[in-house]
């Protein structure tokens, strides 16, 4: 089983990352409403079973956005932790002038 959780190139540098990697690929095909998934051992999906459940584990586990594939709820948070964005100063025919951008 090991194999083939490193064939889907998934953290396996640790023993602990290594039992993170299997406790959420097991909770992903357990939640998967694909019988097909369930039933077969994770070295027999083919390519579609392996992308339907990247695609699952990315928009239902990992809350990623599924056209980007970037969480939005923590791009989000981080803008919020840098503040608002600094006024721009630029110099042009009538002197100094200020502006904010969005």
């Amino acid at each position: 089983m090991v194999a083939a959780f490193h064939a889907q190139a998934l953290k396996m540098d640790t023993p602990e990352a290594m039992e993170k990697t299997a406790n959420a690929m097991h909770i992903a095909i357990a939640r998967d409403r694909a019988p097909s998934s369930r039933s077969k051992d994770p070295g027999e999906f083919t390519t579609q079973d392996q992308a339907a459940l990247r695609s699952y584990f990315n928009t239902t586990i990992a809350k990623l956005d599924a056209k980007t594939g970037v969480d939005k709820a923590e791009l989000e948070r981080q803008l919020h932790e840098l503040g608002p964005e600094p006024e721009k100063e630029s110099t042009g025919l009538f002197g100094v002038q200020t502006s904010r951008n969005g």
